[in-house]
């Protein structure tokens, strides 16, 4: 096993509230939580379903791209509608 350095951390945020539930219908959550848990960290709430249909641009909640095997509904962190989802919030973000 190699020597493993601690990933160097530039600003380091302790978001104190509580972990949310992750539904896992409609092929998952996870960027919607997040993005969730940062507006509640700052005091706005909006519901997982709302979140995702500020990320996909109003597609239906169960949008799925048969061709590509995968839902397009999501809010996929690390992705352009996570960028944009962040924006439409006014939320900060690094990329």
């Amino acid at each position: 096993m190699r020597n493993q350095l601690p990933i160097p951390v530039r600003n380091l945020f302790i978001n104190d509230i509580r972990p949310r539930l992750q539904w896992n219908h409609n092929g998952g959550y996870c960027g919607e939580v997040s993005m969730i848990s940062a507006g509640l960290y700052f005091g706005q709430y909006l519901s997982q379903f709302d979140v995702r249909s500020i990320a996909s641009g109003g597609a239906p909640q169960n949008a799925y791209d048969r061709a590509e095997k995968e839902y397009t509904s999501q809010l996929l962190l690390g992705t352009k509608n996570a960028v944009a989802a962040a924006d439409k919030l006014c939320l900060d973000y690094e990329t």
